[in-house]
């Protein structure tokens, strides 16, 4: 009851078998005491034809006697597991749980509460244990994850054949629960038997060892978070050689993003030879359209953006280059001493001389052979420029530029080009501020009354 907050309402996932059930009749029992409301969610597979249909309606009649409300959910695990290319097991979970995440999405329930007892953890952990997986996947399932709750995690299978008994409890029966063709019923009903004839105990043994690598790894989890350095638009992840560190670290950073799916243990050694071979630049593309690039000493970990259709615009008082920027360029006087050029200058803005761009000259963004004569320098080609300045390459294809032909005149807001310098017989500046969308609201803010 310590999972359920008073006044909550809780779905269980009621398939209609024994555990379900059992959980259904408890929370049920509890309920009034405990100041929640209770509800019921049954998701029909479209897996065992008549069979589940049965199930199904079972499910329906026994919550409508209890009065409990009802949702029943169908789904096509077959069909769905053939455009996606998994097996029926992995099919089904997935679509089971975007069922489970609408009723809470739409407010059917706050919760959603499955029947998973002791041995179904031990089962997991096993089969995490012979896929290779890593440390968190060997910690085994947890009592409640954000909406999703586990009530039953430390019961035991016949303790819950107890319960029923003694209750006088009706279930149905999944046949596919005694087909060894699924990895789990393989476990179930072919391995774990065979553990407890030598090993009394044998699932409680794999759930203390879970309980005990979930301490540790949730360690593990603070010092690889001390590796992350979010930026505003995207992640980076410290270089660091200690390897386990650092691969966690990158899969925390893609976990804040959804983007953790299908990384596997192949993706993070290949990080981890771009880390410690890659030179700065260096790329390297992962699934779900994620892009890991070397950037001085870090990693930075970016979702591919739709590039704009548009890359140049000709000279105007104000150029909308994306949907969060823009561009402002002013026509102001010169003032008799250049140098004062300095103390005019602030964050994001430039002057140069107006009267030394060609008719032609327009913004756009970086292209190859583009060259940059920098203040007091001579040219060089505009991304060793980019180098020198250390600015990452994941940006540089956003950074505006004032460009004729392929001379860049300046590099928007960093700095100008020697060729378009104010000098004593400069007479008009161009005035170029690069502003971001909330920075205009605030200015314009200033002059509303309360602002």
């Amino acid at each position: 009851r310590a999972l359920i907050a008073p006044g909550e309402r809780v779905a269980v996932a009621f398939s209609g078998g024994s555990d379900s059930t059992v959980l259904l009749h408890a929370l049920n029992t509890l309920r009034k005491k405990g100041g929640f409301s209770l509800c019921a969610l049954h998701v029909e597979h479209g897996i065992r034809g008549a069979e589940s249909v049965a199930d199904a309606a079972f499910a329906e009649n026994l919550c409508r006697d209890l009065e409990i409300p009802f949702r029943l959910e169908r789904v096509d695990v077959p069909a769905y597991c053939r455009e996606h290319r998994v097996g029926l097991e992995e099919g089904a979970r997935e679509l089971r749980r975007e069922a489970f995440a609408r009723a809470v999405s739409d407010g059917f329930c706050d919760k959603i509460a499955t029947a998973h007892h002791l041995e179904d953890n031990a089962e997991s952990i096993l089969l995490h244990i012979l896929r290779g997986s890593g440390m968190r996947g060997v910690c085994g399932m947890r009592e409640a994850e954000g909406w999703l709750l586990r009530p039953l995690l430390g019961v035991s299978k016949d303790a819950l054949l107890a319960y029923a008994a003694a209750c006088g409890l009706t279930f149905r029966f999944d046949s596919t629960n005694a087909d060894p063709a699924y990895s789990r019923n393989f476990l179930r009903l072919n391995i774990l038997p065979k553990l407890r004839e030598r090993f009394p105990g044998a699932e409680r043994a794999l759930c203390r060892l879970a309980e005990n690598l979930s301490e540790e790894n949730r360690l593990l989890d603070e010092l690889a978070r001390e590796l992350l350095c979010p930026e505003e638009e995207t992640l980076r992840v410290r270089v660091d050689s200690r390897r386990p560190l650092f691969k966690r670290a990158v899969l925390l950073a893609l976990r804040e993003e959804n983007l953790a799916a299908d990384v596997g243990a192949a993706h993070l050694d290949a990080l981890c030879r771009l880390a410690d071979q890659g030179q700065n630049g260096d790329s390297l593309n992962l699934p779900n359209g994620v892009t890991a690039r070397l950037e001085y000493g870090y990693l930075s970990l970016e979702r591919t953006p739709a590039r704009p259709c548009v890359r140049e615009f000709p000279l105007k008082p104000e150029i909308r280059l994306t949907e969060a920027i823009t561009l402002t360029l002013e026509e102001i006087p010169c003032p008799s001493d250049p140098a004062l050029l300095r103390e005019m200058a602030d964050d994001g803005t430039l002057y140069l001389d107006r009267d030394k761009l060609a008719p032609d000259t327009v913004i756009r963004f970086a292209r190859a052979g583009d060259v940059f004569q920098k203040l007091g320098g001579g040219s060089k080609k505009l991304c060793d420029h980019f180098t020198d300045r250390k600015i990452p390459v994941r940006k540089r294809k956003d950074i505006p530029l004032l460009a004729d032909g392929n001379r860049i005149l300046a590099v928007i807001p960093y700095e100008i080009s020697e060729r378009v310098k104010a000098d004593s017989g400069s007479r008009t500046l161009l005035r170029l501020t690069l502003r971001t969308h909330s920075e205009k609201k605030h200015e314009e803010n200033r002059d509303v009354p309360g602002h």
